[in-house]
């Protein structure tokens, strides 16, 4: 009979009976949030797959555009072979230059928008968690006098300590 009059008992029954009432709206509350931003990340990786298609097509486009200038340049040969030679070249290079700008930037824009995404989503959970504690928190000051005395002279004395320690 001794466990009921130990106060450790009675804050591990209130916080059991707290999360057996609460617990599944808390959960799925959290749980909206995450789905939701796992959603717009979803789609963002969507979008990114499409931009990366898009580079593939273009990069295509490049290589028909380069054999393109390669006929071109072997029906230049009859008039001037070495003019044929450096403008093969020069639209090899340009091409190759362009395509690789292209997919660069690509790629840069892809790994901002995850990284974007994830910081967003980590900001997003510290934000529902800090905003769930608060309430929890306040909550139970409202309720609790005695706890809500000890956590300021607790406060107080680390406000103390710390005034001290400076």
């Amino acid at each position: 009979m001794f466990i009921f009059a130990d106060p450790r008992t009675w804050v591990g029954v209130a916080f059991i009976v707290f999360f057996l009432i609460f617990g599944r709206k808390l959960w799925n509350a959290l749980k909206e949030q995450l789905d939701a931003k796992r959603n717009a990340i979803r789609s963002d990786f969507e979008e990114a797959a499409s931009l990366r298609e898009e580079a593939e097509k273009l990069m295509l486009q490049a290589k028909e555009e380069r054999k393109q200038a390669e006929d071109d340049a072997a029906a230049m040969i009859v008039k001037s072979k070495l003019e044929a030679e450096f403008l093969e070249r020069e639209a090899q290079k340009r091409l190759k230059e362009e395509a690789d700008s292209y997919l660069k930037r690509t790629e840069i824009q892809i790994e901002a928008m995850k990284q974007a995404a994830k910081d967003s989503l980590r900001q997003e959970v510290l934000e529902t968690a800090i905003k769930i504690a608060s309430e929890v928190l306040e909550k139970d000051l409202e309720n609790n006098k005695d706890l809500r005395e000890r956590m300021t002279e607790n406060s107080l004395s680390r406000l103390s300590e710390m005034a001290h320690v400076s």
